[in-house]
């Protein structure tokens, strides 16, 4: 079985309103949509991620510290079929947590 996440770095909607809105026009890179091909093994890390995309937690408002995992373990549950090895998946997401914290530190750097 193959698993895609379909759309990966194309504008939504609500993004081309705001740039209507504005009177801009969006770099066409924006709008190009790609697809990339996800291992059935890692498909239920993907999902659980793409579902707790707003749930990071910070000490101050300018630096993150990291997902709430009270929040990624209840959207686990809700998400996530009974058999998935669930220990796996967070090993998973803890990996894809801590390479996204560190290109967030690296783009604050450069200024």
């Amino acid at each position: 079985m193959e698993h895609w996440f379909h759309g990966a770095g194309g504008a939504s909607k609500e993004l081309l309103a705001d740039f209507a809105a504005y009177g801009a026009t969006p770099p066409p890179e924006l709008l190009e949509r790609k697809d990339c091909p996800i291992w059935p093994e890692n498909a239920p890390a993907v999902e659980l991620w793409l579902r707790c995309g707003t749930q990071w937690r910070s000490p101050e408002p300018t630096g993150l510290c990291g997902l709430d995992y009270a929040i990624v373990l209840a959207m686990a549950k809700m998400y996530l079929t009974p058999e998935t090895d669930l220990n796996s998946v967070l090993e998973d997401l803890q990996v894809m947590e801590r390479r996204a914290i560190e290109l967030i530190q690296e783009r604050r750097a450069k200024g």
